[in-house]
């Protein structure tokens, strides 16, 4: 059967008398929704639904945790919607569009009952009992040249050109959590897998030598210290941070935030919410694209 990939977000933002929830209506359908829309070929599902919100609705948003996939029967096969809780970046003044010709703020309760589909109200639910959460992204950096191919200092090994694709994709995935701090490893195909998003958001990579293989073997207690501090600063300051490191660092990475290891992929990344109390609201994979 074939699957159809799809995004959006149920965003919510505070409005006079407590939460609010963004609706979209579409005209052709003369349906109201939330905001969502298919995938584009090469495009992260979280970068998706963002993207989604952005054209449907004129509002930019940051993603909070993921909320229960819906999945429903089409003419050649099915669609499943991922969506994600979200908070407003900014706002524009609304102009219909091709798709959506108005769109209302209305309240969680309000806006249960105004959706057209039975599956959005639990979404909405669920999207209103989230936690306040802040992301840290675990990210194993892009695909880097062979070692076989390459005579100099291995920290100095850069990124193939496939990596370099990686990386360019990642940065609309850093985008879409509202990534605003940046640590790596000094290696340099650490610091080029988070370039292109630190050139976009005109943002610094803070490189660490102890996320670098060779220190993260000798002096692991370094590395638990580096994404302690990392997730305590995230916190405190409520930015978004992304952390890249070495498969051979990965498992202790990941372990120190208290999420167990699978194998990850060059550019593959979890991203980590955590709630104000530093417990883990949720957890996701994110193989690369």
């Amino acid at each position: 059967m074939k699957i159809v990939l799809a995004a959006g977000t149920v965003t919510l933002r505070e409005g006079e008398y407590g939460p609010e929830v963004l609706l979209v209506h579409r005209k052709r359908y003369d349906d109201w929704s939330l905001p969502k829309g298919k995938l584009d070929e090469g495009e992260y599902l979280a970068g998706c639904a963002v993207r989604e919100t952005w054209e449907e609705a004129g509002v930019r948003t940051r993603l909070g945790p993921p909320l229960a996939p819906i999945e429903y029967p089409i003419v050649d096969g099915a669609k499943r919607v991922h969506y994600w809780a979200a908070s407003v970046s900014s706002e524009e003044l609304f102009a219909p569009n091709d798709e959506v010709d108005r769109i209302r703020w209305l309240p969680v309760e309000e806006a249960m009952r105004r959706v057209t589909y039975p599956e959005e109200p639990e979404l909405i639910g669920q999207a209103s009992a989230a936690a306040d959460t802040v992301a840290v992204l675990v990210v194993r950096h892009a695909k880097a040249k062979s070692r076989i191919e390459w005579d100099e200092p291995d920290d100095e090994r850069p990124l193939s050109k496939l990596g370099k694709g990686q990386a360019k994709r990642l940065a609309s995935l850093f985008a879409a959590y509202g990534v605003r701090r940046l640590i790596s490893s000094t290696a340099k195909r650490c610091r080029k897998t988070l370039a292109p998003y630190a050139k976009a958001e005109n943002l610094q990579v803070e490189g660490t030598l102890a996320l670098t293989e060779a220190e993260a073997w000798q002096e692991p207690d370094q590395v638990k210290t580096v994404l302690r501090r990392a997730q305590r600063q995230a916190l405190e300051h409520r930015e978004p941070t992304a952390v890249c490191g070495h498969a051979p660092a990965l498992p202790l990475m990941l372990a120190t935030l208290g999420i167990p290891y699978r194998a990850m992929e060059p550019a593959a990344c979890v991203a980590v919410h955590f709630t104000r109390a530093g417990e883990i609201f949720a957890a996701e994979f994110i193989d690369p694209v």
